[in-house]
């Protein structure tokens, strides 16, 4: 097993894609890695995406990977020191990347974007449309598929403006 703390990242998405799967202690040594100076860093962040690239469908995953996934890209996203609480253009099109790069949208990030919806105080314009062409695109045959998440994320929206 390699040291996680000081494993270039490659390492260790090798060691953790190896058996298609995030246990429970790998998900713990790669939360104290990314978290132990306090902040995800971009390249943490980059690391997550692929990781999940390899693991994010598998149901023997460890139930705290999809939590720790979504909580450490929402906080690198919304946590930071420019733009506290909003997604701004570029961490948006930085998002829209990531999510993009495999050209699959998987469970996992589309409840990301719903989580993101969620908790920004303010969201691209573009935001909502990307959840809806990127289903259309991956799910043309799959009436009901296409539109959940696109349903999902207007919903959110829609409660916000309610609230304001």
């Amino acid at each position: 097993m390699i040291d996680y703390m000081t494993a270039p990242f490659a390492d260790i998405l090798r060691e953790v894609a190896d058996d298609g799967r995030a246990d429970a202690e790998e998900i713990k040594a790669i939360q104290a890695r990314l978290l132990d100076d306090g902040e995800i860093t971009q390249d943490e962040a980059e690391f997550l995406f692929k990781l999940n690239d390899y693991v994010g469908e598998s149901d023997a995953n460890d139930t705290d990977y999809a939590e720790f996934f979504t909580e450490a890209i929402v906080s690198f996203l919304l946590n930071d020191p420019l733009s506290p609480g909003r997604l701004d253009d570029d961490e948006w099109f930085w998002l829209k990347a990531m999510i993009a790069e495999d050209m699959d949208l998987n469970d996992l990030e589309a409840q990301l974007l719903v989580e993101i919806a969620d908790r920004a105080t303010s969201l691209p314009p573009d935001f909502d449309d990307f959840a809806h062409n990127f289903e259309e695109f991956e799910y043309e045959d799959e009436l009901a598929q296409n539109t959940f998440l696109y349903a999902r994320i207007q919903a959110v929206i829609q409660n916000k403006l309610r609230e304001e």
